[in-house]
C-alpha cells in the first residue's frame, strides 16, 4: 500500500524512512551497493568511507517554477472575472474577461517526488580496501563497489 522506503506518509514513521532505496549484494571479492537516485546530479552526491562505514549523502532539489501561467484546465478555481460595462445607450452588460495576471503560482495535483537532503550509512562485516572503492553513476543508479580486504593465510609455516 505505502512504499515506506521512499515516502514518509506518516510523521510517526520517520524512523522507517530509508532513502535512497539501495540494494546490497556480496560477491567473493567485494560488496556491491546500487542506490536509486533518479533526477539527482552526480555533483550533488557525496560518498565517504571512515571506520569501516560507507556514508552516502546527497540532496534532491526541484525548482517550483513560480511565474509560469497555469493552464485553465489544470486549475480548480475560475480563471475569469466579470465586469459590468455600460454602453452609449445606458444599457449594462456583463462581460467576462480572463484574469491572466492574477494567479501565476502552480496548482499541484500531486506532489509525490521527494526533495531535500538524505544520508545513509552502510557498515561492513569484514575489512575492506577503502583505497580501492569505486563508484559509477548511470541512468539514475549509483553503483559502488567496495573490495574486500585480502585476508592473510591463517596457516603458519614452521621454519
Amino acid at each position: 500500500m505505502f512504499n515506506v522506503a521512499r515516502r514518509n506518509a506518516f510523521p510517526s514513521m520517520q524512523s522507517l524512512m530509508r532513502y535512497p532505496a539501495t540494494d546490497i549484494r556480496e560477491t567473493k571479492d567485494a560488496y556491491i551497493l546500487e542506490a536509486e537516485l533518479p533526477g539527482i546530479r552526480k555533483e550533488d552526491v557525496d560518498i565517504q568511507f571512515q571506520d569501516n562505514t560507507l556514508v552516502l549523502r546527497g540532496k534532491m532539489e526541484r525548482s517550483a517554477q513560480h511565474g509560469d501561467k497555469v493552464p485553465a484546465a489544470a486549475t480548480t478555481e475560475s480563471a475569469t472575472t466579470t465586469d459590468v460595462v455600460s454602453n452609449e445607450t445606458g444599457e449594462s452588460s456583463v462581460v467576462a474577461k480572463e484574469d491572466s495576471d492574477k494567479d501565476l503560482t502552480p496548482h499541484w495535483w500531486s506532489n509525490e517526488r521527494i526533495t531535500g537532503s538524505f544520508s545513509r550509512s552502510f557498515s561492513f562485516p569484514a575489512s575492506v580496501q577503502s583505497d580501492a572503492i569505486k563508484a559509477a553513476y548511470k541512468d539514475g543508479v549509483l553503483s559502488i563497489t567496495v573490495p574486500k580486504a585480502q585476508q592473510a593465510s591463517s596457516k603458519i609455516n614452521i621454519e
